[in-house]
């Protein structure tokens, strides 16, 4: 493989991965009362958000699949590359050169930057976000379903409603992180109560 298509899909999987990795952080940020007060004002984009904030495993199942396909094709490649050029220490190589960068210009900057401007990105973001959800659709499903198998497997409900009842987490955190069943309250159903 020549350098610098090397260095083309490297660049383009740190964006990739700095956008997913950042936009979640970005969602998480934004401040409700002007996405509020954006949403009522007319804007499309503003309503979108907040459709999305109301479901956020499907936020961060996509950012989790979009930033892990990112940083797995960008290892990938300059593995193979420096195997080519170094033979059986180009692994190591690989994990040396790779883990700073990914760590720098895939996670940490495009965090710092996406939760400075939350305000203002959130909405230029929630287009390429929902093509995502969109294409990433069957594994976010598939992910939740082993998730939510694992924890009813792993945790009885009411040891986990014990655990994670409201003496130690805010109730607005639970509603919004926390699928009902697993706390053992009837409502109306949301996506993890469809797996």
């Amino acid at each position: 493989m020549e350098f610098t298509a090397v260095i083309i899909i490297v660049i383009f999987c740190l964006l990739l991965e700095g956008f997913f990795s950042g936009s979640e952080l970005a969602l998480i940020s934004v401040n409700r009362l002007k996405l509020k007060h954006l949403s009522e004002s007319g804007s499309k984009a503003a309503k979108s958000v907040e459709e999305l904030l109301e479901k956020p495993e499907r936020i961060f199942g996509a950012t989790s699949i979009g930033t892990n396909f990112a940083v797995v094709s960008s290892t990938a490649v300059v593995t193979a590359y420096l195997l080519e050029l170094f033979g059986e220490r180009g692994d190591i190589y690989a994990t040396i050169i790779m883990f700073p960068i990914i760590l720098l210009l895939g996670e940490i900057i495009p965090k710092a930057i996406f939760q400075e401007k939350a305000d203002s990105i959130t909405t230029v973001i929630i287009w390429p976000l929902q093509i995502a959800l969109k294409i990433f659709y069957p594994l976010i499903e598939l992910t939740s379903k082993m998730t939510n198998y694992t924890l009813d497997l792993s945790t009885p409900k009411e040891k986990f409603s014990s655990i994670f009842g409201q003496r130690f987490w805010p109730a607005p955190i639970l509603k919004r992180y926390v699928p009902a069943r697993w706390l053992g309250v009837k409502t109306k159903k949301g996506f993890f109560d469809y797996l």
